[in-house]
């Protein structure tokens, strides 16, 4: 027998079957979300620090790096918000599973948890699709100013040249992006099926 029949069958238990599926699908998805996010986050956390620590030694980085990692960085905090949110799903399923309908969450309370996490995701990621721009903008100006066809170059015109600390912050930041995605995905499909 499934765990909702169980819960039917259980006199006591006076939640209806509509709010056990809503409760359901919000910590199912609220986990999938916590999970997914966390993991990209991880990846995105360890090429953000590298590329801190690698513009830390490296001053030849493009002039649009240090606002990308900035934004990137942001987009990471905001990360962890979001990560929060998808978190709370799993607590707010929790409450709506509560048999007395009083101590329950709303809908439209439930549906503004949810639209929050929507918002998060989406501050988070037009933070870090900015900090991509700047940094992409800079790297391409930079490969732009180099001369074409020479195939030895001065220690002036080798600093001109793209380093590994523009792509690494490029590559923290679309990581950064893809993680917010995910989220926005996730908390979108939760606010659809919740709002019918």
């Amino acid at each position: 027998m499934k765990k909702q029949d169980k819960l039917n069958l259980n006199p006591t238990n006076q939640v209806p079957r509509a709010i056990q599926e809503v409760a359901d699908t919000m910590r199912r998805y609220g986990q999938i979300g916590f999970w997914l996010q966390i993991f990209i986050g991880v990846l995105a956390s360890l090429a953000t620090v590298v590329a801190v620590l690698s513009r830390v030694f490296n001053a030849e980085a493009a002039p649009g790096a240090a606002l990308a990692l900035f934004l990137s960085i942001c987009g990471l905090v905001t990360l962890i918000v979001a990560i929060y949110f998808c978190f709370r799903y799993i607590g707010v399923a929790r409450l709506l599973l509560n048999s007395n309908p009083a101590e329950r969450p709303t809908k439209q309370d439930t549906l503004k948890e949810v639209r929050l996490g929507v918002f998060v995701n989406l501050f988070g990621l037009f933070l870090s699709i900015v900090g991509a721009q700047a940094i992409t903008g800079a790297t391409l100006t930079k490969t732009f100013t180099i001369p074409q066809g020479v195939g030895t170059f001065t220690i002036e015109q080798a600093s001109r040249l793209v380093q590994p600390v523009d792509l690494l912050v490029i590559q923290a930041t679309v990581t950064i992006i893809s993680a917010h995605f995910a989220g926005l995905i996730i908390s979108t499909w939760l606010l659809s099926r919740l709002s019918r």
